[in-house]
């Protein structure tokens, strides 16, 4: 069994963020403009592997102090539930797998 867990932010400025704290309290630095472009590469070949995958779940991730949410459960390609408020994110990256 294949399971695949797809966790996110809303947006590329919430990363490098992040990315900024973790590099001030010792932890390893990276580059503006990588993290930019892995994250908008990243999404849709995701999905993508959440959509192959035996089990597929989408957790939000941009609440800081917070665990992640999840907000989607995918099995064999198929939306079993999603949370009635979806995060920005979540809404464009996954809009075809949302209608019913």
């Amino acid at each position: 069994m294949v399971v695949v867990m797809h966790v996110g932010v809303d947006d590329p400025d919430l990363s490098v963020a992040r990315v900024r704290a973790r590099t001030e309290e010792g932890g390893h630095d990276v580059p503006e403009q990588k993290i930019r472009d892995r994250y908008a590469r990243g999404q849709p070949l995701i999905r993508q592997a959440v959509r192959q995958a035996d089990r597929g779940m989408v957790f939000d991730n941009s609440t800081l102090n917070a665990p992640p949410r999840r907000s989607l459960l995918f099995a064999a390609g198929r939306l079993l539930q999603a949370e009635p408020v979806l995060p920005r994110w979540i809404l464009s990256g996954y809009a075809e797998d949302l209608v019913i």
